[in-house]
């Protein structure tokens, strides 16, 4: 047998036994809605917010809500159950980013959430559960 019919059969074996990459299984889902999110400080208080999204294949957009004002997401990218976007919010004059990374388990989000808010780069978790 040649080698590279050798490879295609180990790669049909695989798959039989294995299935589908989990990466290929988490796709057929999507991210799309309202999550009720918050942002959970170094003092257990939380910040309460909502990401209204859109999920187009592995693009996400949309927008975070806080008070009433709507910022939109930038950079927005799904992979498998890894979600991670970008908001720039205006302070006193200064541009400030929030850049999020979570993990989507069906109707749940968890992760972190990188800043300069205060004007040093802290880290924060948040979470979120899917609007009903």
């Amino acid at each position: 047998m040649s080698k590279s019919r050798l490879t295609a059969v180990a790669v049909v074996v695989c798959v039989a036994i294995w299935g589908p990459t989990p990466h290929a299984a988490t796709l057929t889902s999507t991210v799309t809605g309202n999550w009720n999110t918050a942002l959970i400080l170094p003092d257990g208080n939380r910040i309460e917010g909502t990401l209204k999204l859109k999920q187009d294949g592995e693009k996400l957009t949309g927008a975070a809500v806080r008070n009433e004002n709507e910022t939109p997401i930038q950079d927005g990218k799904v992979a498998g159950d890894e979600i991670t976007f970008n908001v720039v919010r205006d302070r006193d004059g200064r541009k400030v980013t929030a850049k999020y990374h979570g993990k989507i388990t069906g109707d749940t989000v968890k992760g972190k959430v990188e800043s300069d808010w205060s004007g040093d780069w802290q880290t924060l978790e948040w979470e979120g559960t899917r609007g009903k």
